[in-house]
């Protein structure tokens, strides 16, 4: 990463979790008050309001909000398979004659050596389909503007045009974390779809980000930053309400102007976290 030049000309992204209501406040415990010397209960009481959302910030400022399945009131037509059990993973193994020994995760880079079958294998031991988080289907779709996404731009396209009048419009860098929904594992059918879309619109690609490292990726100053506005300056009733105050917040707080400051941090935070063997940074 070090000549990317990821300060003038990347592309951060990710998705977040905003929860409006019930036990939850911006900066504010999650474990309810108790008497002295009794052991603080955690308060579970459910938001009204969530919005799971994904959106990229570049040095020129950022797209828009992707609303996403987990958000309060949003239905789809996505879903994606449920975990497949070790137990499940060992008899296929066996059944197809491959070792049968090891982690979850090795049994599965077995199935998944058996390329553009691979997806098919897993299918085919009994998961059923469920819709509670994002899969890849869907992350394509809002990657590209397709599907329920159609009548927005697409993340991508709303990086390109925010890179079109920079010196940089044919050379930035889009940056993904390692979640499962973004595979570009190139032996299966889903990761090798996710790289050729991104690779269609995106000039170039950060490979291999490094596991477990917000502080590199600047889009979470920026949920916190918009995420202390919609409590600070917002307010709101419904779940149509809230996603309204927080598309409001992240306009009105992750500006151009703030996307150029933090974009000029980003080499002081590679070179500590570089210093510090891949420890936290200040910045």
């Amino acid at each position: 990463m070090r000549d990317v030049r990821l300060n003038i000309r990347g592309a951060f992204s990710d998705s977040k979790i905003f929860y409006g209501g019930g036990s939850y406040h911006a900066g504010r415990s999650g474990r309810a008050w108790a008497k002295r010397g009794q052991p603080r209960k955690r308060d579970r009481r459910r938001a009204a309001s969530r919005a799971h959302v994904y959106a990229a910030v570049t040095p020129y400022g950022a797209t828009p909000l992707y609303f996403a399945t987990g958000t309060t009131g949003v239905k789809g037509p996505y879903s994606r398979p449920r975990r497949v059990t070790k137990a499940r993973l060992q008899e296929a193994c066996q059944q197809l004659d491959l070792d049968a020994r090891g982690t979850h995760a090795e049994l599965m880079a077995r199935i998944a050596g058996l390329g553009e079958d691979s997806d098919a294998v897993v299918q085919a031991l009994g998961a059923r389909p469920r819709a509670s988080g994002v899969g890849n289907e869907e992350y394509m779709d809002i990657l590209t503007g397709t599907g329920r996404y159609a009548q927005s731009r697409g993340m991508l396209g709303a990086i390109a045009h925010l890179f079109a009048p920079s010196p940089h419009a044919g050379n930035w860098w889009f940056q993904q974390d390692g979640a499962r929904a973004h595979t570009l594992n190139p032996k299966t059918a889903a990761g090798r779809r996710t790289e050729a879309a991104i690779l269609k619109v995106a000039p170039k690609m950060v490979r291999d980000w490094p596991a477990r490292s917000p502080d590199l990726s600047l889009i979470e100053n920026a949920w916190a930053r918009c995420e202390d506005y919609l409590w600070k300056h917002e307010s709101w009733g419904d779940s149509a309400e809230f996603c309204a105050a927080l598309e409001r917040a992240w306009r009105a707080s992750v500006t151009p102007e703030y996307c150029r400051n933090l974009f000029r941090s980003w080499e002081a935070r590679r070179a500590e976290c570089a210093e510090s063997g891949g420890g936290r940074v200040r910045a």
